[in-house]
């Protein structure tokens, strides 16, 4: 047993009339435990600075049910059916005391309470292949709750000096390595939650595949600094997002280069289907993991060196359609309000994404399922979208108010010019390092039976180096980049809009599932 614990229940009364029980809790007032998988790559950056450890500290992650609301749920009830419990506050444990019918009664609400927790639970089989077989396939399954999070794949984390952090006083100076990271290797992000109290399960995600391909140095052909690493990473990301019937599967097919691999991705979720008794004692769990949430706003990606500006960034702003579960309650509680009798009705409960309601109010949970139903069909409309450029094939779920991305190119850093620090008696360049990207970058706004649709395609010349006699400070590199950018909007099952023209012509269609 937990030491506090121990130290607790030994301070506690034990003379026989006051002799305190411990009730199991139910797994919802557990504190999840940390996990350890590597964050998602939403802002599509795999040459990334070095984080400070203050950077990367964990944040505490509470229950979905604090057992303060659990005990406040138990005590109400036992008053109602005139056998009072008494909790002891402040402890980890869930202690109470009381005669024998009002503890068999809590211990039958915690079981069920219990019950339906295990109910909420997705059980996701991920498939990665390529075609034709190159690499390893992937396959990995997990369990989570609705509501949270699963990681798939592996990712490698490589360091290398990018460039130099001068500093100078007086008549001397230094030149200190700035260490950024790469990251390569292959991710699913897995994002899941209940619609229809099981009936479908919406998922939204991402996957990342990032691949050295080159490692090169460059020399600055100064005294003061040292020599810079350039790697040079392959990327393919999609953003995905749509709903599937429980036990069935979500799929993706991506092919970043003409002549190149498939990469075939499937995603099969369940969930349990088992109704909870709609009348009786207790509470019925209502699950409110997918209405609750709020839409991610994918940050903005750019194509980085000499071209950061050069695009407007009229971004759509993401429209917020959470139904949070207070809200929901409230508009319950106004119906209860309403049709009240002489006898006040029993309370509801609510935490962030759950909503607990009173079995002995049938009609109370008829209403909430009602409304619930309702928010979930204005949300998560599933369509699929194609796009093809010069042998490149993305196709892949898009869901109405959930934005979608897909990028395929690769990611590099190049020394395009240089700072000077003065001091009275010396002086140091600073190397200017920027990265840039050469690809395709397409970001979608799906609403409903139409989506709004950006691109943007750049290509890059081999840059032209410059000796140090013309620089002056140092060698650096002098970069010639083509942009072109456009977007359009897409409806449901309407002929392909093309972007761009000749070699880079860019087709994209929203097709029905």
């Amino acid at each position: 047993m937990n030491p506090i614990a121990c130290l607790i229940l030994s301070f506690l009364p034990s003379t026989p009339g006051a002799d305190w029980t411990a009730l199991p809790a139910p797994s919802l007032c557990a504190t999840p435990a940390a996990h350890g998988h590597a964050p998602a790559l939403w802002d599509a950056s795999h040459i990334r600075p070095l984080a400070s450890r203050a950077d990367v500290r964990a944040r505490p992650a509470g229950p979905r049910l604090a057992l303060s609301t659990l005990v406040q749920m138990l005590e109400e009830d036992a008053r109602a059916h005139g056998n009072p419990l008494e909790f002891f506050r402040g402890s980890p444990l869930l202690l109470a005391r009381g005669n024998d019918a009002a503890l068999a009664r809590a211990r039958t609400l915690l079981a069920d309470l219990e019950r339906q927790t295990r109910g909420l639970a997705i059980e996701l089989k991920l498939s990665l292949r390529e075609q034709p077989p190159g690499a390893p396939s992937v396959e990995e399954s997990a369990r989570i709750d609705s509501g949270a999070e699963a990681c798939f794949g592996a990712r490698t984390s490589e360091s290398f000096v990018e460039s130099f952090e001068v500093e100078v006083a007086a008549d001397s100076g230094v030149s200190r390595p700035q260490v950024s990271l790469l990251a390569t290797g292959t991710t699913v992000h897995v994002w899941a939650a209940r619609l229809g109290q099981g009936g479908s399960i919406f998922l939204s995600g991402l996957f990342d595949q990032a691949r050295l391909a080159e490692r090169t140095a460059f020399e600055p052909e100064t005294t003061d600094l040292g020599k810079l690493e350039q790697p040079r990473v392959d990327v393919v990301q999609c953003a995905f997002a749509g709903v599937v019937e429980n036990g069935k599967r979500l799929e993706l097919e991506l092919c970043p280069k003409a002549g190149g691999s498939h990469w075939l991705l499937a995603i099969e979720a369940h969930t349990s289907q088992e109704r909870p008794d709609a009348t009786g004692d207790g509470w019925r769990l209502v699950d409110l993991a997918f209405a609750a949430r709020d839409t991610r706003a994918l940050p903005r990606f750019s194509p980085g060196a000499l071209l950061l500006g050069e695009l407007p960034w009229n971004e759509e702003q993401v429209a917020s359609a959470a139904l949070p579960p207070s809200a929901l309650a409230a508009s319950l509680e106004d119906g209860r309000s309403a049709s009240a009798n002489a006898r006040a009705p029993a309370p509801m409960y609510w935490t962030d994404d759950l909503l607990l309601l009173p079995r002995s109010d049938a009609a109370l949970a008829e209403r909430a399922l009602a409304l619930v139903a309702g928010a979930e069909s204005l949300r998560g409309r599933t369509s699929t979208i194609q796009i093809e450029q010069a042998g490149r094939l993305a196709r892949f779920p898009v869901a109405s108010g959930f934005p979608a991305r897909f990028l395929c190119g690769s990611e590099q850093p190049w020394l395009i010019g240089y700072r000077t620090e003065l001091a009275p008696q010396t002086w140091m360049p600073a190397p200017e390092v920027a990265t840039g990207f050469d690809g395709l970058c397409v970001c979608l706004g799906p609403r409903d039976d139409a989506a709004s649709a950006a691109a943007w395609s750049v290509r890059s010349a081999a840059p032209r180096v410059l000796p140090r006699a013309d620089a002056r400070l140092g060698r650096l590199q002098s970069l010639a980049r083509e942009l072109r950018s456009g977007d359009c909007r897409l409806g449901l099952g309407e002929p392909v809009s093309k972007l761009f023209s000749g070699t880079d012509e860019l087709s994209l269609g929203l097709k029905p599932r």
